[in-house]
C-alpha cells in the first residue's frame, strides 16, 4: 500500500469514526465510493487539512439536515444565522476529531477554519464520497479530496 493510500485510508476511517461519534441520531453509512465530479453543493461546510496530509473535507446536505442535527445536539431550533454558524462549527468538530485520530496514527496535521457553502458550488476532480443516512432526517454527504503530494 502506498503512503497516499494509507493517508486516504486513515482519512476515510477517521471521518466515519468522527461522524459516528458526533452525530446524535441513528444513522447508517452507505458503502464508500469514489466520484470524479459532483453536480453541486447547495449547503454545507469545507475544512482543509495541512501538514503530512493535504486534503479537504466537505460536509454537505440540505440545510434541514444540519438544522435537525443541531436541534438534537442542543435541544432548540437552529435556523438563520445560527444555522450557518452551527454548520461551520459542526464541520470544525468533525475535522478536529478527525485531525486527532490522524495524529494518533503518526501524521502531523492542522485544520483551517471552516468555510460555509451556501450557494451552488461544484466539485471538480476525484473525491471519496461517504453518505450517512440519518433516520427521519435525510442524508449527510462527506467528500474527501486528497491532494496529489
Amino acid at each position: 500500500m502506498t503512503t497516499k493510500d494509507k493517508k486516504l485510508l486513515h482519512l476515510v476511517n477517521g471521518t466515519i469514526s468522527s461522524l459516528k461519534t458526533l452525530l446524535p441520531l441513528h444513522n447508517e453509512f452507505e458503502p464508500v465510493h469514489v466520484v470524479n465530479k459532483h453536480g453541486g453543493f447547495q449547503f454545507g461546510t469545507m475544512v482543509s487539512f495541512t501538514g503530512d496530509i493535504e486534503a479537504e473535507l466537505i460536509l454537505h446536505g440540505d440545510s434541514g439536515v444540519f438544522s435537525q442535527i443541531g436541534q438534537h445536539m442542543f435541544g432548540m431550533p437552529i435556523e438563520g444565522e445560527l444555522l450557518e454558524s452551527f454548520t461551520g462549527e459542526f464541520g470544525n468538530m468533525v475535522a478536529g476529531n478527525l485531525s486527532t485520530l490522524i495524529v494518533e496514527q503518526g501524521f502531523q496535521t492542522d485544520i483551517s477554519p471552516p468555510t460555509l457553502i451556501n450557494e451552488t458550488t461544484k466539485l471538480v476532480g476525484k473525491a471519496v464520497h461517504i453518505i450517512v443516512k440519518i433516520k427521519d432526517v435525510g442524508p449527510l454527504n462527506a467528500f474527501l479530496i486528497i491532494e496529489n503530494r
